[in-house]
C-alpha cells in the first residue's frame, strides 16, 4: 500500500506512507506487515487492542545496530505471547508506538 503526500493511516503486509505523518494500524494489517519508509518521531505504529489486554500489553523494540540495512522489529505482547510483529524501516523507539483501545475515528 502506497500513502500519498500527506497524513496517512495504513494497512497492509507491505506499506510506504510516502511524505507527511503516517499511522500503521498493525491489528488491522497482515501479521508481520512491513513499514518501509518508517521515520521516527514522524511516522507513528498503532496497536488497537481490546480493553481487557490492555493492562496485560507490552511493546518490545528490537532496534538494529548503527547502519544495518534490515528493519526494526517491533512486538505487540498480551499476556507474554508475541500477537503482532510489525518490521519498521528505521528505528523505532517507544515513543513512536501507540498501544489503544477504541480504534480510529
Amino acid at each position: 500500500m502506497y500513502g500519498d503526500a500527506g497524513d496517512d493511516l495504513l494497512a497492509g503486509a507491505v506499506v510506504y506512507g510516502g511524505e507527511g505523518e503516517d499511522t500503521l494500524d498493525a491489528l488491522a494489517s497482515e501479521y508481520s506487515p512491513i513499514f518501509v519508509d518508517f521515520v521516527s518521531g514522524e511516522d507513528v505504529i498503532t496497536f488497537d487492542v481490546t480493553a481487557s489486554d490492555l493492562a496485560l500489553s507490552e511493546v518490545t523494540i528490537v532496534n538494529s545496530p548503527p547502519g544495518a540495512t534490515y528493519p526494526t522489529p517491533v512486538e505487540l505482547r498480551v499476556d507474554g505471547f508475541v500477537v503482532e510483529e510489525v518490521q519498521g524501516g528505521g528505528p523505532v523507539v517507544l515513543a513512536d508506538v501507540v498501544v489503544q483501545t477504541g480504534g480510529f475515528a
